[in-house]
């Protein structure tokens, strides 16, 4: 949900199941004297009014310690953008949002701007997405569990790294109550126990049960079969070893036969994949779709090498669409050549459009063309790495890149964001070099 409110700071704000994301602007003229911004939050579900808080402090009031939080109406924050990460999925809230002026210690207000916006909720009509905290090696971890590791901390840690996103998975494979339900699924990391249990149930329930995974004689492989053993489910599982990286990530529902949901997105079913790193899991309950990767599903059963592969998604799945009349259009892999790839490009490069994307491995060179724009559309990228593998040979570019992300003011990208009006698109692609 998006909400706009105007006043002596105009605010914008962004919600989405955990948090609720608030851009401030003002004319540079009433920020003269400026200390920052109070936020207030009344939670209009459970009737709690709280100041957020956050940890820079001034030091001649409080030294900040770095750990222990301060209130915003006696510290405000000095930037103009907020998170709060402590909202709960489908609640209602009302923020205040005053500038502060004055003194540290002696700081007084002027007219706040109120705006009022709802969370979304965990389970929609069509599409449930879902996300995990990845957030092992944050200050809210450290918080929580102090001194500790992920072991150490135990159980309490594992539910609150996973969050949403490892119950909802399991209630995905719950569906399957009895013989009239099957579930289909492919998979790159088949490890974490909870998961194995999970599809173990289904299959005790009646369920027809299969799963395609990642089988080639490497780490990953390795482990996958170890934990299948341990689990007791050798007769569910399909190895796939006619694949350099068999990187799927899906389940498909189906009841009588005919693919109900799906279950896709970016997580794999292990330790860090549920609870270190940053995923997400998307439910899409659309009978074409989840029929589409029925389909997809088919054709890996039989383990096919790459080169049939290819055959079967340039006859059954091609790409570019025709047309944008589809509102979702799956993309399965291995395509031949680089058509694919170079749609994608075209899509991102769209004018007059803000881009958000991830690149977990690297952002490819073709990309990069794509964001080295100054034509006042905002594009952000997310990434591990500046290139694959190219550390060492771009260490001048990386430095350029950096020092142009680092020399723009963030209040500039902020205020940039409040402008656009257009709606970004959404591709999910995990784009690589070639493996």
């Amino acid at each position: 949900m998006r909400k706009k409110a105007s006043g002596l700071v105009t605010v914008r704000a962004i919600s989405g199941t955990h948090v609720v994301f608030l851009a401030l602007s003002m004319k540079e003229t009433d920020a003269k004297g400026l200390m920052g911004f109070a936020i207030q939050r009344n939670d209009l579900t459970e009737n709690e009014v709280v100041w957020l808080r956050g940890n820079k402090t001034f030091a001649s009031v409080r030294p900040s310690t770095g750990i222990e939080d301060a209130n915003s109406h006696e510290h405000p924050f000095q930037a103009f953008q907020w998170a709060d990460y402590s909202v709960k999925p489908g609640y209602r809230y009302r923020y205040r949002v005053v500038p502060m002026y004055g003194v540290p210690g002696a700081l007084t207000e002027k007219a706040a701007t109120r705006v009022a916006i709802a969370t979304e909720p965990l389970a929609g009509v069509r599409h449930s997405v879902h996300f995990n905290r990845g957030a092992i090696a944050s200050q809210a971890f450290a918080k929580r569990f102090p001194g500790m590791t992920l072991d150490q901390a135990g159980p309490p840690a594992y539910v609150w790294l996973a969050r949403d996103l490892l119950p909802a998975l399991l209630g995905f494979i719950a569906q399957a109550r009895n013989s009239a339900f099957s579930l289909h699924a492919a998979i790159f990391e088949l490890r974490w126990p909870a998961v194995l249990e999970a599809f173990k149930a289904a299959a005790g329930r009646g369920a027809d049960v299969k799963i395609v995974y990642h089988a080639e004689d490497d780490e990953t492989g390795r482990a996958n079969e170890e934990e299948i053993d341990k689990a007791g489910i050798r007769a569910l599982c399909l190895p796939r070893r006619n694949a350099t990286l068999m990187h799927n990530k899906f389940i498909v529902l189906a009841k009588g036969g005919k693919a109900v949901s799906v279950w896709t997105g970016s997580t794999n079913f292990s330790r860090n994949a549920l609870h270190g790193q940053l995923n997400v899991g998307h439910a899409i309950h659309d009978r074409a779709i989840a029929t589409e990767f029925l389909r997809y599903w088919s054709a890996l059963e039989g383990d096919p090498p790459a080169a049939k592969l290819k055959e079967w998604a340039e006859s059954n799945n091609p790409l570019p669409p025709a047309d944008d009349s589809d509102s979702l259009v799956p993309a399965f892999s291995p395509h031949p050549g680089r058509s694919v790839f170079d749609w994608w490009i075209e899509l991102a490069a769209t004018p007059g459009r803000p881009l958000f994307m991830t690149f977990p491995f690297g952002i490819v060179k073709n990309f990069r063309p794509v964001f080295d724009k100054n034509d006042g559309v905002l594009r952000f990228a997310l990434l591990d790495k500046y290139v694959n593998d190219g550390a060492p040979a771009f260490p001048l570019l990386q430095l350029h890149a950096r020092q142009q992300l680092r020399h723009v003011p963030a209040n500039f990208l902020l205020a940039r964001l409040c402008r656009q009006a257009n709606q970004p698109r959404l591709i999910r692609a995990e784009v690589s070099r070639k493996r």
